[in-house]
């Protein structure tokens, strides 16, 4: 397994109404296709963990739940 930590992301937090700056701590899968969210935490220094991880910076840059293309064009296939 490998991890990611995210670091100094702004995170937009729907249950909370809010947008809170935040560390996010992300173990990947086998297939490194997908991960899965460990933690989320005010603060989560790199020092602090026991397994190597990959560090980003995120400075300023904001993760949100999911947003929609709201201008995709529904037909079927070859139309």
């Amino acid at each position: 397994m490998s991890y990611t930590l995210i670091q100094n992301a702004r995170l937009l937090r729907r249950e909370k109404g809010k947008i809170e700056d935040v560390d996010l701590l992300l173990e990947k899968s086998q297939d490194q296709k997908s991960a899965t969210l460990i933690a989320i935490e005010k603060r989560i220094p790199k020092s602090s963990l026991a397994f190597p991880a990959t560090v980003l910076n995120l400075r300023g840059n904001l993760i949100t739940p999911c947003f929609t293309d709201l201008s995709v064009c529904l037909r079927e296939p070859g139309s």
